[in-house]
């Protein structure tokens, strides 16, 4: 689940890939890595979606609010490839070839955002999107996000999410769980917490994963400190400790270790 480019940990594929789910150590490696790099996939479409939108939506109403992150939303993407239609306070993004900010290198497709403020001054956006092509990747999008800024300037997305990622070798993951994106702006830094379980290829085999620390900042690999935490669908714990590289080592409970590759430099 992360990172290409910003927030991107293992390719930004989507790639739930390999061949047999848990069949090796090596296959939870990767389920670790491919499930971490979708869920950052589509927090990096929901960063873009309500970027510093809570900063500016104090006596907005929901229709000014929805207004302002699309206006937001097309000036981070590439020049024309976004087409932002708002009805009230839904906003329809139609992406065709757009390059953005996150790590997000090809994006096409329609997502369709609701925006409203809470009575805490937060704003919570309601996304969806079928069939959403994001790298070489498809998502289908069905997540809630409140976000929120303090007063450090720091910026919050909280998400609770029910996403399809399938890959380039044809494998798909549904993914149910929660999760938590912080911005640093001034340090172009973002950091993925979480939790959610993995159902792979329409099966009633479930993996779960655990992000904690995971931290990219623009131009370099995730952060050293960061650690993924799997559970394969036989039950095999398995841990990825990141340490700032282009490799990352595992480990399970059972006293294996190994070395995966990063996509990112």
């Amino acid at each position: 689940m992360m990172f290409r480019n910003l927030l991107m940990c293992a390719a930004l594929t989507l790639a739930v890939g390999g061949c047999g789910r848990g069949a090796s150590d090596l296959d939870d490696a990767d389920d670790a890595v491919d499930t971490s790099s979708s869920t950052s996939t589509e927090s990096a479409l929901l960063s873009a979606a309500g970027e510093e939108t809570s900063a500016t939506a104090s006596g907005m109403t929901d229709d000014q609010i929805a207004d302002a992150a699309s206006l937001k939303l097309k000036s981070r993407f590439k020049s024309g490839c976004v087409t932002a239609t708002r009805n009230l306070n839904v906003v329809t993004y139609v992406m065709v070839d757009c390059t953005g900010p996150y790590g997000l290198v090809k994006v096409s497709g329609t997502m369709v955002v609701t925006y409203t403020r809470q009575a805490n001054g937060s704003i919570k956006a309601d996304a969806s999107g079928t069939a959403l092509k994001v790298n070489d990747g498809t998502l289908d999008l069905s997540a809630v996000a409140v976000y929120s800024k303090n007063a450090a300037g720091l910026e919050t997305a909280v998400v609770e999410t029910h996403g399809t990622g399938t890959g380039p070798k044809g494998n798909t993951g549904v993914r149910t769980g929660n999760y938590v994106v912080t911005r640093d702006q001034a340090a172009a830094c973002v950091t993925l917490e979480g939790k959610w379980s993995t159902a792979w290829n329409g099966s009633r085999a479930t993996s779960s994963t655990e992000v904690s620390g995971m931290k990219k900042c623009a131009g370099s690999c995730p952060a050293a400190g960061g650690l993924i935490t799997h559970t394969g669908i036989f039950g095999k714990v398995l841990t990825v400790t990141l340490d700032g590289s282009s490799v990352a080592a595992w480990s399970t409970t059972g006293g294996k270790s190994g070395t995966i590759n990063l996509a990112c430099k």
